[in-house]
């Protein structure tokens, strides 16, 4: 906390009308730097892994020692994605259920590869084509249901 010191109470009326403008206007806000990772609970944290890790590439890195067993997996050298092991468990995924997180989603290159690795694994996915941003959306679901989009560029789709 800030204190300043005023000579009198004329001074301190003065300094407060001055910065309520600067309040209400937010400019003591901090400003968002980047996206930073999402954090998923699961009871089914193996297999969890093993799905980001198989179908997109995501790879298992460093984690501090925590309570709560879980993993982080990364892209490159960046930490996107926190799995806990969930207590108590969560609700199953129903098609017609009110979404807590609605997606994920990912920009990438090599659709073709993508689908082809998709289709080899069983994976049920729908292409949904957006115009208006010229990409191809490919939506899949994690073993928990959640879903994830992983957008390609329009000229990627045959």
């Amino acid at each position: 906390m800030v204190e300043f010191v005023l000579d009198d109470w004329s001074d301190t009326v003065i300094f407060y009308a001055a910065m309520v403008p600067t309040i209400i206007l937010g400019a003591f806000k901090m400003p968002l730097l980047a996206f930073d990772h999402v954090n998923i609970r699961t009871i089914h944290l193996d297999e969890m892994v093993a799905w980001y890790e198989r179908h997109l590439d995501l790879r298992s890195g460093p984690r501090p020692e925590f309570a709560i067993p879980g993993a982080w997996l990364y892209l490159g050298d960046v930490c996107l994605l926190h799995l806990i092991d969930a207590d108590p468990e969560p609700m199953a995924f129903s098609e017609d259920e009110s979404l807590r997180m609605e997606h994920i989603a990912f920009r990438a290159e090599g659709m073709a590869e993508f689908i082809a690795r998709l289709e080899a694994n069983g994976v049920p996915y729908k292409l949904f084509p957006f115009e208006a941003l010229k990409i191809v959306l490919v939506f899949i679901r994690d073993p928990d249901g959640n879903r994830i989009h992983v957008d390609f560029p329009m000229s990627e789709q045959a």
